[in-house]
């Protein structure tokens, strides 16, 4: 049997020349701050943050909208709670006053003021029927309805537009059969209200009615050529002689509007309040993004000086001890990454990963 002589193995040679030993000399540790820095440019300043079209656009819409709902919205809703409260106290007052004769509210014009207005009057005359009108369609308690409007002529000579009442319309939106006025001598009571502006669109002659879409006097003027007083009575009840079923009036009720005039003042108080909180959330932003870098550039300093020299691996891979070195030269680099992670999720609070380590270790 031949002996086979036990020869330590060479490492193969590679063909490429060995690199001239150098001493060994301090690793420049400015390195990857000075990378970082070339990357990322110098801070930018807060103030060219906010230069940028986006921010300017957000700026001007909320400083926009702010001014409108202090301006214009707000007293919009204001206003009209005003009006209706205002309405509400002259309709209560007008009703706790017993009705007067027609002349004693309404000058020779036929004219009224606002506190005259809902007061309830006394006519004693009698009514046009050949003049009367049809105001066409008008929505009334969830139902399109055709209200009578005609002419009263009282025993002093005097003609107002008297609205009988209402009518609810086919379900094809025609004209319901409507007991026109007889024209005797009557005594009714109706309500004083102010007459509305003419409408744009121009009356209809439909199922023998001319049909009309507001309650003007100026316009039943311009169709009948009668002299008619500014202001229009509504027959009060149905039991009044020759009345449809009555307009009935407005609820005593103020609405919403209070509340949506306060929640106009809140959105403008808010809009600005939010800018503010959008600044103050990205300025917060970019100062935990700059902690956040400066501490992985520190990360990364600390890891350039924990790994080995190339000399020293070689040394120790070449050395009969070199297999557990690896091992216990890692673990420093490993310490200094937890270390890093840890002061960016963990901040003050105990290491997380201290847990997820020692499972490793298991």
């Amino acid at each position: 049997m031949v002996g086979v002589s036990a020869r330590p193995q060479q490492p193969e040679q590679s063909g490429l020349p060995e690199a001239p030993d150098q001493p060994n000399q301090p690793r420049n540790t400015d390195v990857p701050q000075t990378n970082r820095t070339a990357n990322n440019g110098a801070p930018t300043s807060w103030w060219k943050v906010f230069a940028k079209p986006s921010w300017i656009i957000l700026a001007l819409s909320l400083i926009a909208f702010s001014i409108l709902a202090f301006t214009v919205l707000a007293p919009w809703q204001l206003n009209k709670d005003d009006e209706i409260v205002d309405r509400n106290e002259r309709i209560q007052q007008a009703y706790e006053q017993d009705p007067v004769p027609f002349a004693e509210l309404v000058d020779a014009s036929g004219g009224i003021t606002i506190d005259e207005e809902w007061h309830r009057v006394i006519l004693r005359g009698h009514y046009l029927p050949e003049h009367e009108m049809l105001l066409r369609l008008r929505p009334l308690e969830g139902s399109q309805v055709f209200q009578s409007l005609v002419p009263f002529q009282l025993d002093s000579g005097q003609t107002v537009l008297v609205n009988r009442g209402f009518a609810v319309a086919n379900r094809d939106g025609s004209v319901p059969e409507i007991t026109p006025p007889s024209g005797t001598h009557i005594t009714t009571e109706a309500m004083l209200r102010f007459g509305e502006a003419p409408h744009e669109a121009p009356p209809i002659d439909d199922a023998g009615y001319t049909q009309v879409r507001s309650v003007s006097p100026e316009q039943v003027e311009e169709l009948t050529g009668l002299e008619l007083a500014d202001a229009i009575v509504n027959v009060t009840a149905a039991e009044q002689p020759e009345a449809l079923e009555p307009i009935p009036v407005p609820k005593l009720d103020r609405g919403s509007h209070l509340s949506y005039g306060f929640q106009w003042i809140a959105f403008g108080i808010m809009a600005p309040a939010g800018l503010a909180y959008f600044v103050y959330a990205e300025l917060r932003e970019r100062r935990r993004e700059r902690a956040e870098h400066a501490t992985d550039g520190q990360s990364q300093i600390a890891d350039a000086n924990e790994q080995p020299d190339a000399d020293e691996t070689a040394a120790q891979a070449n050395s009969p001890a070199g297999a557990s070195a690896p091992a216990g030269s890692a673990r420093p680099a490993a310490a200094t990454r937890s270390r890093g992670l840890q002061d960016r999720y963990g901040g003050d609070s105990a290491n997380q990963l201290a847990k997820f380590r020692g499972r490793r270790r298991r």
